[in-house]
Formats: structure tokens, sequence, C-alpha cells
């Protein structure tokens, strides 16, 4: 990553698809008191600035919180805003040091309304930016605030299905016990723990109605939400110090065979870290309730992983199985 205004765009464009929104928006505070746009998402602006006495910002500022419109509420916005600011809308100010120093903005979500998890979920995310803002001006480490924000919302996108909640956790711990009993170094075991806890976040890009619902996927479905190891390998790449996590978060559901995905690699164009991270992934899948099926025992998931001599790595299999007994 090159300077904070990459940080920034990829901020803004990821926590749109995170809120399945339409419109981001990040303003920041200049030095005659009025909100300029920074960067925006799924919207062309000019140069603009905002009065911050005008509501609804004004109780951003007096209040230092966050707040949502839905489209069954009122709203202040004069008539040349609202396209920057669609409805429902989440806003969250950017807070350092007790002042508002900016304000986050995601609007234009289909099913109408923003949850309360939600409002939670960009006021953290608006903290995260304002540091990184403040460790830019101290030209502290801007990727390190970028990997914890991004594994912060990926954690959020884990957590919506209760199903699934704690995969990510519980595939990092996984990865590095398998890297671990095949004593790989501490960088490749930390480079797989990083990566579990990431390679997923491309489902930020995937609707809740398919992320969320309580049957098996259409294939029309299951195409939208094969493309998320692709989004994610697109969230991470730009920043230079991650890029080294992109083989396996783009990589962890392709198979042995050739007939996985995205790009259906086969045998030895899958790394062995590829390989790691795919058994993990396979077996928290097996041993997790489904809507639609109970979850399998530590033995049948054993057997079915068994089963699979054509898609994963057997060696890996037999060595996790030992690291569980």
């Amino acid at each position: 990553m090159q300077n904070i205004d990459t940080f920034l765009d990829l901020i803004v464009e990821t926590a749109v698809d995170a809120f399945s929104g339409k419109v981001g928006v990040l303003l920041l505070m200049d030095d005659d008191k009025k909100m300029r746009v920074k960067t925006a998402y799924g919207i062309k602006l000019k140069d603009l600035a905002l009065n911050i006495e005008h509501e609804p910002f004004k109780q951003v500022f007096e209040t230092k919180k966050p707040f949502k419109v839905n489209k069954d509420q009122a709203a202040h916005f004069l008539s040349e805003e609202k396209n920057m600011f669609p409805l429902p809308l989440l806003c969250a100010p950017l807070v350092l040091h007790k002042e508002v120093i900016g304000i986050l903005s995601v609007g234009g979500k289909e099913s109408g309304r923003y949850e309360a998890d939600e409002i939670n979920l960009i006021s953290n995310l608006a903290l995260q930016t304002a540091v990184a803002i403040e460790n830019s001006r101290l030209s502290e480490d801007v990727e390190k605030t970028y990997f914890e924000t991004i594994s912060a919302l990926a954690l959020a996108v884990d957590a919506k299905d209760k199903y699934s909640r704690g995969h990510l956790d519980r595939v990092a711990k996984y990865v590095v016990q398998i890297g671990e009993a095949l004593k790989l170094s501490r960088q490749e075991i930390t480079l797989l723990r990083d990566a579990a806890r990431l390679h997923d976040v491309g489902k930020i890009g995937v609707p809740d109605e398919i992320l969320l619902k309580p049957a098996p996927l259409t294939t029309a479905e299951m195409d939208i939400m094969k493309k998320h190891p692709e989004v994610g390998e697109s969230i991470i790449k730009p920043i230079r110090s991650l890029r080294v996590l992109c083989d396996i978060i783009r990589h962890h559901h392709e198979k042995l065979n050739g007939n996985g995905y995205p790009d259906g690699l086969k045998g030895s164009e899958i790394s062995h870290l590829v390989r790691i991270t795919t058994v993990a992934d396979i077996f928290d899948a097996l041993t997790t309730d489904r809507p639609y099926r109970s979850r399998f025992s530590v033995e049948e998931a054993f057997k079915e992983l068994r089963k699979m001599k054509e898609e994963v790595d057997q060696n890996i299999v037999e060595i996790f199985i030992k690291t569980l007994k």
C-alpha cells in the first residue's frame, strides 16, 4: 500500500460490500470546520463541503455516536445530498483524541433497514479508520491497521451466520496444529494462521439472502458464492505486506483432481499451505450444524475426508487426524 488514500478507498469500498449498500462516503474535517468528501464509492462526486451545523451531521458532532436513518424514517438531507446518502443510511463519526475528525457513511441497502449490530460494526470501522489516519500522520504502520480492520470485518461476516459462527477462529487453530505437526517454519505457521483468519473475507460481497439461506443453495446462488475467493483476493492484494496470503485466500476451494474453484488447479499446482487450509476448512464445515443437516461427528468427518482421495491431500488428512486424537 503506497499511501493513506489507497487505504481509505479500500475501506469505503469494503464497507459498502459489508453493509450491502450502494454508496459509501468518507468525509473529513478541513481547516474551515467544513466536512469535505475525501473518497466515495458507488457515486462520482466533485469537491463538496458540508456544513456541520446541518442535520443530521450536527447530532454526530454533538453526541460523537453513530446513527441510522431507515427508509420509513424522515431524513434531513438537502436535495443535492440525497444521492450521496441514499436511505437506509448508516453514519459513524471518526473520533480521535475525543474530537470528531470525519464521518463514514454507507447507504442504499436493498432490504430497507439497518440493524443494531450493523451500527456497532460501522462504529468500530470508523474508529479503526481514524486510528489509521493518525498513524499515517505519524508515519506508523497503516498496513497493520488495515489487516486488523479487515479481520474485524471478516469476523463480523462470520458472526452473521449462527451456524458457522467461530469458523475462522477454528480453521486458524486447525491449520496451526497441522503446521506444527509438519514442523513447518514459524513464518509459514504465522502465514497459515493469518490467511485462515481472512480466507472467507470475500463473503463480504455475498448477499445475506444467499449467505444466510437456511437450505442448500441453487446453482445460480452457488455461482455467486463461488466468487468469494476472488473477491477476498481483491481485498487483500493491494496491501503489499499481505500479498503472501493471496494464494491461500484465492485457492482454498481448489481440489487435487481439478474440480475445485476458481481456477481449476490440479495436483502440484496447489501449494502445501493451500492443501493444509483446505483440509481444515472442510473438516470444520463437516463438524458444524447446518439448518438442513446435523453436524458430522469427528469420526464421521474423518471418514468423509478419507473418502476424498481424489480431492484433498491424504497425507495432510492423516497428520490432522493424529493431531486431534
